[in-house]
């Protein structure tokens, strides 16, 4: 019995072996896949939309390894009113536009990201005369030759974005004012145009713990998020003209800012506005996008330390007879003191127990007596 069994495992074994070194065929099953693409709902007329694709394919065989990369296409439709440009950065290989149709190849086996993908920086205008609410479809597909694909749901991606007015979008902040409890301030946000927008967002940044503001201005809302403030206004706002958003932030007299500086930036989002990963995708302008201010709170006299309670003060503690200190409240079990204590009531029964042991001890010791007697 113990010879067949080693002789069974010795055969997988040199199974497992054999499958290690077989090389990996064209037929063999194929993992392929292209990279995220964070698109914009909305493109303003004019942007320029720099991104960059990624794809990739290994074999699935036992002796995985990438696919030859004469095997790989990647083909992207350009939509009427974008034009296409190559990018900046570090490519794969080659792109060739024919009408609609992007089509790039890898440039070789060595050509990859260095995480077994090719890159391809790309840069698709939008046209400056597209009209306004223009559906711009597009298809990203990843192509393997002769290649029995497994991912296929993973080598496409398909999304439609919208040709929108842009508003260029300014901030400033005034009437700033330190009062004993609380600090005051207004954001004044001004549309520089060229279009009317009716929504757009702006942030307080700041280091500090919970620097919670309200207070609103007309269409807007605030929430807090970590390390910012978060507001929205929707309003209409035609080019020229600008909207304030008055805020207050408490400071209570316990309040750790009291005594220091603080430091908040405010930045406003040109619309539309597209965030992808905390950081912004369409601006128009970014040169009057940010501002801040210092509240300078070094005046405020920080609160006193609270003092401590009548009952957290120790007590002199009683002493036994002996001179011997009695346990004190709460020592015994998990209290790091010696036996549990004895108090209240319960003292008056134990002492009688204890002086009938002793009557009853000394009648016994006289009837021993007497017996011996």
């Amino acid at each position: 019995m113990i010879l067949r069994r080693l002789a069974g495992v010795l055969g997988l074994s040199l199974v497992l072996a054999g499958a290690a070194v077989t090389p990996a065929h064209a037929a063999e099953p194929v993992h392929s896949g292209l990279g995220e693409i964070i698109a914009p709902a909305e493109f303003t007329q004019g942007y320029v939309w720099k991104i960059v694709l990624r794809a990739g394919a290994v074999t699935d065989g036992a002796n995985s390894q990438p696919v030859d990369p004469s095997r790989l296409t990647v083909t992207l439709t350009i939509p009427a009113g974008v034009t296409y440009a190559p990018g900046d950065g570090p490519s794969g290989g080659s792109c060739e536009q024919t009408a609609g149709l992007l089509t790039c190849r890898p440039a070789g086996p060595d050509s990859t990201d260095g995480i077994g993908g090719y890159p391809f920086p790309v840069e698709l205008t939008i046209g400056k005369d597209t009209p306004l609410g223009t559906k711009l479809p597009f298809r990203l597909h990843l192509d393997v030759e002769d290649g029995q694909d497994l991912w296929l749901p993973n080598n496409t991606r398909v999304w439609e974005s919208t040709v929108a007015g842009s508003a260029d979008m300014g901030v400033a902040v005034k009437d700033l004012v330190v009062a004993d409890n609380a600090v005051t301030y207004t954001a004044v946000l001004h549309n520089y145009g060229p279009q009317t927008t009716t929504k757009f967002t702006y942030h307080e940044i700041f280091t500090v713990t919970n620097w919670h503001g309200t207070g609103v201005g007309p269409g807007a809302t605030c929430r807090f998020t970590a390390g910012k403030n978060q507001c929205t206004v929707r309003r209409a706002l035609a080019p020229g003209q600008e909207t304030e958003v008055k805020r207050t932030v408490p400071i209570p007299a316990n309040s750790k800012w009291r005594g220091t500086k603080v430091a908040v930036d405010v930045e406003v989002y040109d619309s539309p506005s597209n965030f992808a990963r905390g950081w912004i995708l369409n601006p128009v302008n970014p040169d009057n996008d940010k501002t801040s201010y210092v509240a300078d709170l070094t005046g405020l006299t920080p609160a006193p330390s609270p003092s401590p309670s009548p009952s957290a003060t120790a007590s002199p503690t009683p002493a036994q007879p002996g001179g011997t200190a009695a346990p004190a409240p709460g020592d015994g079990d998990g209290g790091g003191g010696g036996g549990l204590p004895i108090t209240g009531s319960a003292v008056g029964p134990v002492g009688l127990a204890g002086l009938a042991l002793l009557v009853a001890g000394a009648g016994a010791l006289l009837v021993a007596r007497r017996r011996r007697a």
